[in-house]
């Protein structure tokens, strides 16, 4: 770091980031050694934060991020999931002493436990993401270079009519909760946080409805914002699930286990999978297991599907919750419930009755 003059000021002349800098100190007016004493002391304000930068470890750093995104309304539940798998090998070292091939043994880690590269990808991005929050905060001094692995194949798997039945009947050999569960995908074409988020008094049997929908107070402060979410027509199927349900409610959330609310149903969802032979097994002994490329997200894709060209896509896009049909058309307004009728008993049919092709 030396003195130097710029543009009628006395200025510190130094290498950031790989890069030279220049910071004001004085004005030309005051004497150089006024200037060199500002120097000094920014020199050792500098070389402190340096100090400090350097020696975050990247679990203080994921801490920080998230308590960042969390004052903005974000939920952390699922950044907090992938932290658990980046921990081990990330929380105690610092940005500097990651290199590329930190990263590449994540990834041959993970996809040696078989897991797949699309999940993968996510944490290390989230990772990167971390980094670079870091950075530009001044929590290190720059983001070092990194590495991701492929994504892997799109997500775009639809089930034909005689897979979706199977899971059906997976389902409903299983625990009743993830057979209602699996109806209430298909009925509404929801999300899977969307209808694990339904409670009973949005359930109207008279009218023959179920609204996904929750009215929330906006916020101003939080920069959240909720996918649009839709408010259907009862399907027979539904129906029938629901008033069973009923009967034994227990608590005001219509997906429930016990008395309590189900934050997810992967397990129970991958149970029926498996019951339904949407899947393989793979390796051998105690290390043999079942893997699917069935998701809850796979049954919105399986609506979509079925109801092209049997329905105006304007109805569709109303029962994915969709404001614009072109997200339906291109990726798969708050309308009135019977909006969607035609479109729920299409998929309805197809279930109870309907051929093996769609």
């Amino acid at each position: 770091m030396k003195l130097g003059k710029a543009s009628g000021w006395w200025v510190a002349e130094f290498e950031h980031g790989g890069k030279r800098k220049r910071k004001r100190l004085l004005p030309l007016s005051h004497a150089e050694a006024e200037a060199a004493a500002a120097l000094s002391r920014f020199d050792d304000a500098y070389r402190a934060v340096k100090t400090t930068q350097s020696s975050r470890t990247l679990g203080e750093l994921w801490e920080a991020w998230l308590a960042e995104r969390a004052k903005d309304g974000f939920s952390n539940d699922v950044y907090n999931h992938n932290w658990t798998a980046l921990k081990e090998r990330f929380a105690h070292r610092t940005p500097a002493q990651l290199t590329r091939d930190d990263w590449r043994a994540h990834a041959s880690a993970r996809f040696a436990a078989g897991v797949s590269p699309s999940t993968v990808h996510t944490e290390l991005s989230r990772l990167s993401i971390c980094l670079k929050f870091a950075a530009e905060t001044g929590l290190i001094e720059k983001r070092p270079r990194h590495w991701l692995p492929s994504k892997g194949k799109p997500r775009n798997r639809v089930l034909s009519p005689f897979e979706a039945r199977a899971l059906i009947e997976g389902a409903r050999r299983g625990r009743p909760h993830v057979y209602l569960f699996v109806i209430l995908l298909f009925a509404t074409g929801g999300r899977h946080k969307a209808v694990l988020d339904l409670t009973w008094d949005r359930v109207n049997f008279e009218r023959g409805t179920i609204d996904l929908e929750v009215d929330l107070p906006p916020d101003p402060m939080h920069k959240t914002w909720r996918k649009g979410r839709a408010h259907v027509a009862m399907s027979r199927m539904a129906r029938a699930a629901l008033v069973e349900a009923h009967k034994s409610k227990s608590c005001e959330y219509v997906v429930s286990h016990g008395a309590g609310r189900l934050v997810e149903c992967g397990d129970g969802f991958r149970a029926a999978c498996e019951r339904a032979g949407l899947g393989v097994y793979e390796g051998e002994g105690k290390a043999r297991r079942f893997v699917t490329d069935v998701t809850p997200h796979t049954i919105r894709h399986t609506v979509a599907t079925w109801a092209r060209g049997k329905v105006e896509t304007t109805f569709t896009a109303q029962l994915l919750g969709h404001a614009d049909e072109k997200t339906t058309t291109s990726i798969y307004t708050h309308p009135d419930a019977e909006a969607t009728r035609e479109v729920v008993d299409v998929i309805d049919g197809i279930l109870i009755e309907g051929p093996d092709e769609v």
